[in-house]
């Protein structure tokens, strides 16, 4: 597996918050951006839960966010911009 590391900027290295798992910064980036899905919910909620609230927004902006939600059946907890809740 590569190594651990706290530096972002790091792409080559797996970020500290994914320990048990050979994903490296740069393809944490590309699953993120990429179509929903299982492995991208996974990686998703896994950083959510053990990574440092200012590294969360190295891979997710605001914007996306609510959007991240909708499959866990907690839409009516997010704001949206059409005014829905």
């Amino acid at each position: 597996m590569r190594g651990l590391t706290t530096d972002m900027t790091r792409r080559d290295l797996r970020p500290y918050f994914l320990w048990d798992e050979d994903v490296s910064i740069s393809e944490l980036h590309q699953i993120l951006a990429g179509p929903d899905g299982v492995r991208r919910d996974q990686l998703l909620a896994k950083m959510l839960r053990e990574a440092r609230d200012i590294d969360v927004w190295e891979f997710v902006r605001p914007p996306r966010s609510p959007g991240c939600w909708s499959g866990c059946g907690a839409e009516s907890a997010v704001d949206t911009p059409s005014g829905r809740s």
